[in-house]
């Protein structure tokens, strides 16, 4: 079975006894397990965004998809029908 390249770099980071090898190795797990600062006001008001555009959203695929889909299903009167 043949190996690609990648795959033999990979191999050489992990089991590798050079020093380059184990620093680049230890290098990576830190980046991979890198955590970004918590700054409150910027991540309040992309909270904020979110949860509007989540809403904004949900109504819209309610009042255009959910309800005029559950209305044509229905036979009878559906006036104030809210879904």
């Amino acid at each position: 079975m043949t190996t690609t390249p990648w795959r033999d770099t990979l191999i050489w980071l992990k089991h590798g006894e050079s020093p380059l090898a184990r620093s680049l190795f230890s290098t990576l797990k830190q980046l991979k397990n890198l955590q970004l600062p918590r700054i409150p006001v910027l991540y309040s008001g992309l909270f904020w965004l979110y949860q509007w555009i989540h809403g904004a959203l949900s109504a819209l695929l309610r009042i255009l998809w959910w309800t005029p889909l559950f209305r044509s299903q229905v036979s009878g009167s559906c006036q104030q029908l809210y879904l």
